[in-house]
């Protein structure tokens, strides 16, 4: 395949699309990029998320994941690469705010528990 598996980086936006395509299409192609891509996205990932590796495997493989499905969106106007990276900027994003919700409902959940703890009065005998 002319496409060399470690760089997909096209002179068109055209070409581009047609070079994901084909790294997408051939199991081969798609697994030499995978694992030339997967340190990078990695690598981002877990500066970015408390030096946890076990969050970053799960974002990186959720970014791959994605990437796969949505690759008809890629415009070729970047990196392949860094288009996954994009992905996984977002699933961290994602990720921080699922927390954070969480945090919060849990606090409210807290919060009510102590009010409604407070208001029972105990009966007298």
């Amino acid at each position: 395949m002319a496409l060399e598996a470690s760089r997909v980086q096209p002179s068109t936006a055209s070409e581009g699309r047609s070079e994901v395509a084909a790294v997408f299409a051939d199991e081969v192609a798609f697994r030499a990029w995978y694992e030339h891509s997967l340190p990078r996205v990695y690598t981002y990932l877990f500066h970015r998320c408390g030096r946890d590796p076990e969050l970053a495997e799960e974002l990186a493989q959720q970014a791959f994941v994605e990437a796969v499905r949505s690759r008809a969106r890629f415009r070729g106007q970047s990196d392949a690469i860094t288009w996954v990276v994009g992905i996984a900027r977002n699933k961290l994003v994602d990720h921080f705010r699922r927390v954070e919700r969480d945090q919060r409902r849990q606090a409210v959940l807290v919060s009510d528990f102590r009010l409604a703890a407070s208001a029972v009065v105990p009966r007298q005998r």
